[in-house]
């Protein structure tokens, strides 16, 4: 008997459960969807990028939008040479569904309600530029259905030259390989090699041992000066000096400041006017 009544039990929770089940699907109206224009121009600075879609009028119920790649082209940076776009791998989209939303006056005040097409482009730092072309599909369209999306890499800053911190030049070279150094001002004929990412200077931690008279033979280093959590700027000899350029190549800023000198025992020395801050904007000379 109490087999009986566990099995009865058991039904009744199905049947349960069975009554509970809700339909998710989004409702949608026929509100034709478009792009925002026909073109768009954006600089190549993230992995993650979004190109917006909306609605041609404001509606109670969302539109589902639907979209292909019909085409797309890389440009390389390292020889300029060009291929074709491969989806999924060098473009890997979210969904080639996108919801867009019922009007809401509290979120649609100076728009029409709206959603972006979300993707990745994993190896966006390889690439001098890339242009995707997308056309919009279903059967509620608008008259702008076909989008060109073009995103080139930031302008590079020219790093060679004088570069004056208060008293102190640095001068900065640049190979016919595109390598760089940094001159001392202090030690003839020694030039520090450093690594550029886009507008960023990164000097190298390795510097030359030099007779410094009665502080006998020393190691002389770049390396950053900052502030501390406690309040007070002290030297970091184990963290890279960084120098970041502006896009027009007029100044350059010690993002994490710039301590030249040696150590001697426990003791530290530097040039005068060779520590500079973080933050400090130098010039070009």
């Amino acid at each position: 008997m109490r087999n009986i009544k566990l099995i009865i039990a058991a039904a009744a929770l199905t049947a349960l459960l069975a009554s509970c089940e809700k339909d998710f699907t989004v409702k949608t109206g026929d509100t034709p969807v478009e792009f925002l224009s026909s073109t768009m121009d954006v600089e190549l600075n993230s992995v993650y990028n979004f190109i917006p879609i909306q609605m041609t009028a404001n509606s109670e119920l969302s539109s589902l939008a639907t979209f292909e790649l019909v085409s797309g082209t890389i440009v390389m940076k390292e020889d300029g040479s060009t291929r074709d776009v491969v989806d999924g791998t060098d473009v890997i989209f979210t969904s080639k569904e996108i919801y867009i939303g019922k009007y809401d006056p509290q979120v649609d005040t100076t728009s029409l309600p709206n959603n972006n097409i979300e993707f990745r482009i994993p190896k966006y730092l390889e690439y001098q530029s890339i242009s995707l072309t997308l056309r919009l599909t279903g059967e509620n369209l608008g008259s702008i259905t076909e989008l060109v999306w073009t995103a080139s890499a930031p302008a590079e800053a020219s790093m060679a030259g004088n570069w004056a911190f208060g008293n102190m030049i640095l001068t900065i070279t640049e190979d016919e390989n595109g390598n760089f150094g940094v001159q001392s001002p202090f030690i003839n004929g020694y030039t520090w090699s450093a690594t550029r990412a886009n507008n960023q200077l990164t000097l190298s931690l390795e510097g030359p041992d030099v007779d410094m008279g009665e502080q006998g033979v020393c190691t002389v280093i770049f390396c950053a000066y900052h502030e501390h959590t406690d309040g007070n700027t002290y030297l970091w000899p184990d963290e890279a000096c960084i120098l970041e350029f502006s896009e027009d190549g007029t100044t350059v800023t010690a993002t994490n400041g710039i301590f030249h000198g040696f150590q001697s025992g426990s003791s530290w020395y530097n040039w005068t006017g060779s520590v500079v801050a973080a933050g400090t904007v130098g010039t070009r000379q």
